[in-house]
């Protein structure tokens, strides 16, 4: 399927740089990030992840000082 996209310019650069050391068009580049992405958004027992790319991750404690202090006692 044809399509006209407008991409940011810095994205732009990154395919075209992907691209060329590759040896395949933009076109091939973008197609295959689009399908990674699917497949990792859609992969059983995934979590979400938040804003800054670190996975979210439900039903763990949360790390304190006083979990941090504990695991250096017990482990160096």
């Amino acid at each position: 399927m044809r399509l006209t996209v407008n991409l940011d310019e810095d994205l732009y650069v990154l395919a075209k740089s992907i691209a060329k050391s590759e040896g395949v068009s933009i076109s091939s580049v973008l197609n295959r990030l689009l399908r990674k992405s699917q497949e990792q958004s859609s992969r059983p027992g995934r979590r979400a992840k938040s804003r800054n790319g670190f996975p979210v991750v439900r039903g763990s404690r949360p790390v304190t000082p006083e979990l941090v202090d504990e695991i250096e006692e017990r482990y160096l």
